[in-house]
């Protein structure tokens, strides 16, 4: 939190900007998941799990979803993903 102070003014701004993942909001991986799906790959939140877990997918450049040992969507943890913001 900083402060500033003017004689006829006193103001508080709070610095820390958090911002929660949504659903259908877009994400670059930074780490790996599995062979198939790999870091720098950009996914979709189809669902929010709780503040942290995610379930997600990644879908090709014809439209297709990426699968890896028969899944289509995976759960992931906020540390390996970083949201896209429009």
């Amino acid at each position: 939190m900083k402060i500033f102070r003017n004689p006829s003014l006193i103001v508080h701004l709070d610095f820390t900007i958090t911002h929660m993942p949504q659903q259908y909001q877009t994400f670059i991986l930074s780490k790996d998941l599995n062979p198939a799906i790999t870091k720098g790959m950009v996914g979709v939140i189809l669902e929010v799990l709780d503040e942290a877990t995610f379930e997600v997918e990644f879908v090709t450049p014809e439209g297709s979803n990426y699968e890896y040992q028969g899944r289509y969507t995976f759960t992931v943890h906020s540390d390996v993903f970083e949201v896209i913001l429009h």
